[in-house]
């Protein structure tokens, strides 16, 4: 049952009539008066008995009724002129009514629920019903068999010829394989063993910009050029990405090239993203069938090594698909005034601003906008393809349905003018469907997203499986809880498990950890045959095989309790000789590569990664330390004996609105992410986050993955709907976030959730799911009243919790003051109670009192245990034992002048206090006495033996009277004459002076000076340089002149030299340019130049005393 259309009524059914007879199957009808009908669509009927004829029209021309089906409701018959023409009440009408009033009944009873398919990508769901949505997603696991060589980030692991590096164009990750020129082959091959039983499909990634011989994909047989199997570059797609591909079977060897390699070639390309994956039979069938060129990387994108789906998450599109203004790319001449309002001053024609969002080949579309047109105002709309070259386009009114032409994978949309003007635009809208399916008032974009956060213990969501066999792990709401029905478990084989010794084989050894210590315990399906699910990867991408491990790189998840490894001495260092001990084999294990031993035992590590040896190279270090940059040896994924239901972590709700929904299954979304905001130092008003490199905004912002989309920025909790989303040049990935100054909190914290660009590194594509809806409103209804119980009920328990908590803790607070208020009373009473027999020696034990702890001698170290003594106590003479021993530590400190009793003294007193008679060590001796005498700080030294012609008595002293407190006197005085001689060192001029008629100078400045009797003057001819450097103008059409200002010279004292000018280090002069500089008063050199570029002149002024 459905609705049917209902026709409107004309009140007391006014009657018109035919001015012409009609034959019975006339479909224009002529009446006199159509103004007494209703608007069309709509019946009336003819002829007023039990013959009469209800008819349906759906047009007016004049009094002309156009567009009739005849007999709607009736026989249809000749009428003639003058018949009765009405809109009556009809059986139609009852009959629709009945209908419509059941329909609805029907869809108000619960129980209807719809549901589609997901794939990856985008995707339309028509709803007939608004409501919520559940949605299940399905686990993949892919491994590339090429490891991570295939990210084409260097060269090595390939065979190449004629191929280079490429950092400007590529398509995953930082480079590409370049292969440009003439003649020569140019490829890159690799040889790789495989098994003959299964299939396979290689994939990789070109980008030609020129070619004579198209370059291809190609799978040969192991070890030569032979039995290929090809697929040429598209030589239609010049200049784009496209992606090739070959599946093959029956092949126990391969030699998997891409390029070209007959010998003499021709093409100029870059590769990328070179993929290989042993597929299931129903994949093998599909490719080249519905699996093409097109949505292959859908399905096999490319990943380094083994990636599961990570981090999956499902985006629904806003009913309206067009975001606000502040997220297009606006023209110079256009602002956007609110945030579905731009307004646009042209001064020329088609000043586009526009926006460029996802879209679907042969989808019907609507656009509308909320303004009305005035002359030369336009919105173009253009198709594009994945690469966005336009493949279409239309120039479009409001509202304007189209549909998408095959290819189409963007939308541009842009709001211009044809000429110079004012034009403003408002509330535009980009709808899945026709007119009839725009909403009756504006709808800004809503999106609504539910992303895979983390599994039940905290590890990042995600969903393994083994497209093989047919097992997988899946995402599903029950009860409005999410859960993982987990069938597969992820474990990183690294140095702290535990891992030993095993056998020896030439070139390998087998070490073993036990599923216990791995954290695997017993839920697990034995590895022991090489059919398994599980598998394993890797630390270089490439995988292990299972099974028996009868070969290097080979893992066992054994029935036994056991995983069991094989590693190759490339990769260890171990030599056949020397096996490994426990501490050897966890060193291994931490990415650590034996590089020494001393017959016995290795000694000597390296880290696999980089080759540097460990800051600390020992056993004990390289056993409890991964390298740097390491992770773990290995990543197994194995299969789970019984499948677990765990709760998980989501984040986010997905709803359906009623007409076509814009839905993506997609994967590699960060959640919450805290962001680093960078701001405009030189203005602007901006704040930016996921900046990196722009010379105006600081500190750099990027997110920690580069990203592709951001969905939505967090102000602490709450979801901040004021930020706008931009492409960039300086996005670190594809895409800014920005909010205006006067909307930024400075004081919040910002949170980001965006989906990552480099997925290779993190996921596998989600690629099978599914979305379930209401089908009625009677099943949205229930669906959100058992959402809102179930709520309800998390509501009400968290607050029993809360309360119970709570509960607790106030008894706690009740017990510990009782237990604080009982041990106080215990602690002052004047006796204590405890009654006889209460306490004996099955309390006190070994601290019982006896008559042997009481004797003479009794009190040993043991028993009176060790002291803690503080050499800061004030010594006292009264006091405990180690108050009494403190303070005599504190006096030693004291003494010694160190900062602690522990420190060594740096002499002895027998060293450091003499007598008369005893000779000082350390190079002074002094026979005669040496005092030290009051006052000033002052020393005195007194030569007794000298001749009294000569100096005795030398004084040196420092005195607030010297130099202002900041010099020292030395003085010497000549005791048969009295003679006195004084130098003076020292002062904040650094001076140095004599009495006398001696020479006194000092430093004044950085101009060394001399006492002439009656002041100071310089030593020397010449004051101190100045040195500078001016920027000279052009002067090539006119003369020019420039100053520079310097310190006042005396111009008959001064000169000016120039050190170099115009790149020269001399002057030079020629017919057609001259140049001079010269000083035209105290404190200006003037330039002039003529007929020279612009250029730094360097001078220096000479100015004698």
């Amino acid at each position: 049952m459905a609705q049917l259309p209902m026709y409107s009524a004309v009140v007391n059914s006014p009657q018109t009539e035919l001015t012409a007879g009609i034959n019975a199957t006339q479909t224009t009808v002529p009446v006199v008066n159509a103004s007494l009908l209703p608007p069309a669509p709509n019946l009336v009927t003819i002829g007023t008995d039990e013959s009469a004829e209800t008819i349906l029209y759906t047009g007016i021309s004049s009094n002309t009724l156009t567009g009739v089906t005849r007999a709607f409701q009736g026989q249809a018959k000749a009428w003639s002129a003058g018949s009765k023409v009405a809109r009556f009440f009809t059986a139609y009408d009852h009959d629709t009514f009945k209908n419509n009033i059941e329909d609805i009944l029907a869809k108000l009873k619960d129980g209807l629920t719809l549901s589609a398919p997901l794939r990856h990508g985008l995707q339309v769901i028509t709803a007939d019903q608004s409501g919520p949505a559940r949605v299940t997603v399905q686990g993949m696991t892919l491994q590339n068999i090429l490891g991570i060589i295939g990210d084409c980030e260097n060269l090595t692991g390939w065979t190449t010829a004629a191929v280079t590096v490429d950092t400007t164009v590529k398509r995953y990750g930082d480079a590409s394989f370049k292969m440009f020129g003439t003649g020569a082959s140019r490829a890159a091959y690799r040889d790789i063993d495989l098994d003959a039983t299964k299939t396979y499909v290689a994939v990789v990634d070109a980008y030609v910009t020129r070619f004579v011989n198209a370059p291809n994909l190609a799978i040969y047989d192991k070890g030569g050029f032979s039995n290929g199997a090809i697929m040429p570059f598209n030589t239609a797609a010049l200049n784009q990405w496209q992606t090739l591909y070959v599946k093959f079977t029956g092949r126990s060897g391969i030699r998997f090239l891409f390029g070209r390699y007959s010998g003499s070639d021709d093409f100029d390309a870059y590769f990328d993203g070179a993929s290989l994956y042993e597929v299931d039979a129903t994949t093998y069938a599909a490719v080249g069938t519905t699996i093409t060129a097109s949505n292959i990387r859908d399905h096999l994108p490319f990943v380094n090594g083994m990636q599961s789906v990570t981090y999956p998450a499902i985006v629904k599109t806003g009913r309206n698909l067009l975001p606000p203004f502040t997220e297009w790319t606006l023209h110079a001449n256009a602002a956007a005034t609110e945030p579905y309002k731009l307004t646009l001053n042209a001064t020329g024609s088609f000043q586009n601003s526009t926006i460029t969002i996802p879209a679907l080949p042969n989808t019907q579309y609507v656009f509308s906008v909320g303004n009305a047109y005035i002359a030369n105002q336009r919105n173009d709309i253009y198709a594009k393809d994945a690469n966005g070259a336009n493949i279409g386009s239309a120039i479009v009114s409001s509202p304007t349905s189209f549909t998408t032409p095959a290819g189409t994978a963007f939308l541009q949309i842009h709001v211009t003018s044809q000429a110079a003007g004012t034009f403003v635009f408002t509330n535009p809208m980009l709808i899945l469907g026709t007119s009839s399916d725009l909403p009756q008032s504006f709808e800004p974009r809503n999106d609504d997203y539910a992303v895979f956060v983390t599994d039940s213990d905290g590890k990042p969501g995600k969903l393994a499986a083994d497209p093989i066999s047919g097992v997988f792990d899946l995402l599903f709401q029950r009860d409005n809880v999410w859960y993982k029905f987990g069938r597969f478990r992820e474990v990183t084989l690294e140095g702290s498990q535990g891992w030993k010794y095993n056998t020896s084989s030439t070139g390998y050894k087998r070490v073993r950890s036990s599923a216990a210590a791995l954290g695997i315990g017993t839920n697990y399906v034995p590895v022991e045959t090489p059919s398994t699910a599980s598998k394993a990867s890797k630390f270089d991408g490439k995988p292990l095989s299972p099974g028996v491990t009868s070969n290097a790189d080979m893992f066992n998840l054994n029935s036994d309790g056991f995983l069991y490894l094989t590693l190759a001495a490339a990769d260890t260092g171990w030599t056949d000789a020397i096996h490994p001990n426990d501490g050897a084999a966890a060193a291994a294990m931490n990415g650590w590569k034996a590089v020494g031993n001393n017959g016995t035992v290795y000694n000597s590590w390296v880290s696999v990664l980089t080759g540097s040896a460990p800051p600390t190279n020992t056993e004990a270090y390289v056993s409890a330390n991964k390298a740097p940059g390491w992770t773990g040896w290995a990543t197994l994924v194995y299969q789970r004996a019984q499948a677990v239901d765990e709760a998980v972590t989501l984040e986010g709700a997905i709803s359906m609105h009623s007409g076509g929904n814009l839905v993506e299954l997609t994967e590699g979304v960060i959640r919450r992410e805290l962001a680093t905001v960078g701001y405009n130092s030189s203005g602007g008003g901006f704040y930016r986050i996921n900046v990196t490199g722009h010379p105006n905004y600081t500190p750099n912002s990027p997110l920690k993955y580069r990203a592709a989309r951001i969905l939505a920025v967090y102000k602490g909790a709450e979801r901040d709907y004021k930020w706008s989303f931009a492409t960039d040049p300086y996005a670190y990935g594809a895409v800014i976030a920005q909010i205006s100054a006067a909307n930024y909190d400075p004081s919040a914290k910002y949170y980001v959730t965006y989906i990552a660009l480099d997925r290779q590194n993190m996921t596998a594509n989600a690629i099978d799911g599914r979305v379930e809806y209401p089908g009625n409103p009677g099943s949205a209804i229930s669906t959100i009243a058992q959402a809102l119980a179930d709520a309800q009920t998390k509501l009400t328990v968290h607050d029993w919790a809360l309360i119970l908590a709570e509960a607790y803790s106030k008894n706690n607070e009740i017990n510990i003051a009782s237990v604080t208020a009982a041990l106080a009373t215990h602690r002052t009473a004047a006796v204590m109670d405890h009654p006889p027999g209460s306490v004996g020696t099955d309390h006190l034990g070994s601290k019982i009192v006896t008559a042997a702890k009481l004797a003479d001698g009794a009190a040993t170290d043991t028993v009176m245990g060790n002291r803690t003594l503080n050499d800061t106590t004030t010594p006292t003479l009264t006091g405990t034992l180690t108050t009494l021993l403190s303070g005599i530590m504190s006096l030693i400190k004291g003494i010694t002048g160190k900062s602690s009793v522990t420190t060594a003294p740096r002499t002895t007193l027998e060293n450091a206090v003499k007598r008369d008679g005893d000779t000082m060590t350390g190079g002074l001796t002094a026979p005669a006495a040496a005092f030290v005498q009051s006052g000033d700080a002052t020393v005195t030294i007194e030569d007794t033996g000298a001749p009294n012609t000569s100096y005795r008595r030398k004084v040196m002293y420092s005195s607030r009277n010297v130099e202002g407190g900041d010099g020292w006197l030395f003085r010497q005085q000549r005791p048969s004459d009295g003679t006195m001689l004084d130098y003076v060192l020292g002062g904040p001029s650094g001076s140095i002076l004599t009495s006398g008629n001696s020479l006194m100078m000092r430093n004044n400045g950085g101009t060394v000076e001399f006492w002439n009797g009656t002041g100071w003057q310089p030593v020397g001819a010449w004051k101190p340089m100045q040195r500078g450097t001016t920027a000279i103008p052009s002067s090539t059409a006119a003369p020019q002149t420039a100053y520079a200002t310097i310190n006042a010279v005396d111009l008959s004292k001064a000169r000016l030299r120039i050190l170099s000018f115009a790149g020269r280090s001399t002057p030079e002069y020629s017919t057609n340019s001259s140049f001079y500089a010269k000083l035209i008063n105290p404190t200006t050199i003037e330039f002039y130049a003529y007929n020279l570029g612009g250029f730094d002149c360097s001078w220096e002024i000479e100015e004698s005393i």
